[in-house]
């Protein structure tokens, strides 16, 4: 589990609720899949889950500023 995995399930479990970590990919992934009971922390791939001024991941030059978004669904 990554340490930003381990600071959302800690988050929720704080306040007394279960959070189970799903790894969606795309959004047409996600949508086919659904989401069951518990699950509330979802990590999307570099196609919506990246900022850049480059695009994705692979599209980033090194050294540019970039990163994964941080995104709360309620």
């Amino acid at each position: 589990m990554t340490k930003r995995q381990i600071v959302g399930k800690k988050v929720f479990q704080e306040k007394g609720i279960t959070a189970n970590i799903v790894e969606i990919g795309s959004p047409a992934d996600g949508d086919k899949r659904g989401i069951n009971p518990d699950e509330r922390i979802f990590f999307y791939d570099d196609s919506c889950n990246w900022w850049s001024r480059g695009g994705g991941l692979d599209l980033t030059p090194i050294g540019d500023p970039c990163g994964p978004d941080s995104e709360v669904f309620l």
